[in-house]
């Protein structure tokens, strides 16, 4: 999914889709477009949705420093989104990747959960 916005209020969605197969079958063919015959009648149902939504709430008029602010902060989330469809790339072609990119986020909750232990300690300590 790419959202972009340009200064006249227009929105533009812009999706697409890809069928990944982990095991071949002979429905493949009728499979795949039938996929892509409902997604692609999800979405003509989805955008008279959101025309409908983005007419009943007004748009605010914004200054100027407000649009670069919020322009910045688009900027920042498709960076992040670039990123992440990097990562997930990257793990998919290499399980091992993925396992110490898990392995390293369960060990930073569980260093923050052991910050937050010792304080909680300290706290009972200074109280008794």
């Amino acid at each position: 999914w790419l959202l972009e916005t340009e200064a006249t209020h227009v929105i533009t969605l812009n999706v697409k889709c890809r069928i990944v197969w982990l095991k071949n079958t002979m429905l493949k063919s009728v499979i795949t477009n039938r996929t892509k015959t409902e997604a692609k009648e999800w979405f003509d149902k989805y955008i008279p949705y959101v025309s409908q939504k983005s007419d009943e709430t007004p748009i605010p008029v914004q200054r100027e420093e407000v649009a670069a602010e919020t322009n910045q902060v688009i900027s920042v989330l498709f960076s992040i989104a670039k990123f992440a469809r990097f990562l997930f790339r990257l793990c998919r072609e290499s399980p091992v990747f993925a396992l110490l990119l898990l392995l390293a986020i369960f060990t930073y909750h569980l260093k923050q959960r052991i910050v937050l232990l010792e304080k909680l300690v300290d706290e009972v300590q200074m109280n008794m």
